[in-house]
């Protein structure tokens, strides 16, 4: 509960709806921004909302501003909140798409970006015209899945094998696609490395966290054998602009080398993996905001049947 031994008479519904703005945004200007109102007028806002909940909510560390604990704790909840009072004072038919002007943040692997946006640029103007996609910064599938938990982010696109993203967070499957080796046109090893030339050449590892170790080593280990890591990247673009010139091997989603302008050569995986499967990820909080609903379907339409 959000307002706990609370005369609810004496609760502003508008003071939740600025307090939203401000915890999604971070920022007290662009909530303002947002919400077509004044900086000062958000400002009043946000200390009648640090009184009524006793905490700052919002502080800065260092140039940044953050969410404190409670912040944090609040966003979800006030969010749901809202999407309720919504559904009660609703005209049946809802929000119509082509008003509704707001963004939708969207967090992605930066390979899948141009795709993406290249699809969404007809149904934006043709039905959507004031929806701002907002692309964020990839960190992990587990990352992702926290950061809607905290209302940080409205959608999340999800390649690999991440854990569970949690009972509020709901997983759509777009596609998945085997891995594949890629290396450069002319490489030493061939067009069809064979398992020993795969293994005596340097390899190319994903990983957003830095881990140089992945569960296909623990697959190798369990055969008795061993590879050499070469170079860590933070994603599979990276992968292959580090074989284009080297001699270094890399195993990315067959889609992404098809993708890459470069001079790239692909073979089968001398080691059977499991397919790499893209999802959606998203909170059952936002079922039935209409912004969120379609960007959801253009992301189905954009990537369904494709991996990463």
């Amino acid at each position: 509960m959000i307002i706990e031994h609370m005369n609810l008479r004496g609760v502003d519904l508008n003071l939740l709806v600025v307090l939203q703005a401000v915890l999604q945004e971070c920022h007290v200007s662009r909530a303002a921004e947002r919400l077509g109102m004044s900086q000062p007028a958000v400002s009043n806002a946000l200390d009648r909302a640090r009184g009524l909940f006793g905490d700052t909510l919002l502080e800065r560390r260092g140039r940044e501003m953050e969410l404190t604990v409670r912040g944090r704790q609040l966003l979800p909840t006030i969010d749901a909140a809202l999407a309720r009072v919504g559904e009660v004072f609703g005209d049946g038919g809802g929000e119509v798409l082509a008003e509704v002007e707001r963004p939708v943040r969207v967090m992605l692997p930066e390979p899948l970006t141009a795709q993406l946006l290249s699809s969404l640029a007809k149904p934006l103007a043709e039905r959507a015209p004031s929806v701002l996609p907002v692309i964020q910064r990839w960190q992990s599938g587990d990352a992702a899945a926290q950061a809607l938990e905290r209302g940080e982010t409205d959608l999340a696109i999800s390649g690999g094998t991440d854990s569970a993203p949690g009972p509020e967070i709901t997983a759509e499957v777009l596609g998945s696609q085997l891995p594949v080796l890629a290396l450069r046109h002319g490489h030493p090893a061939g067009e069809t490395p064979s398992l020993e030339q795969w293994l005596s050449y340097p390899h190319v590892v994903v990983s957003t966290e830095g881990r140089h170790r992945t569960s296909l080593d623990d697959k190798l280990a369990e055969q008795g054998l061993s590879r050499r890591v070469g170079l860590v990247v933070p994603n599979f673009t990276l992968a292959l602009d580090g074989v284009l010139n080297t001699d270094l091997i890399a195993q990315v989603p067959e889609g992404v080398a098809r993708q890459y302008p470069g001079d790239i050569v692909t073979a089968p995986a001398p080691v059977e993996q499991g397919s790499l499967v893209l999802r959606l990820l998203r909170h059952r909080r936002s079922r039935g905001d209409v912004a969120i609903d379609f960007m959801a379907e253009q992301i189905a339409e954009a990537f369904a049947g494709k991996a990463p």
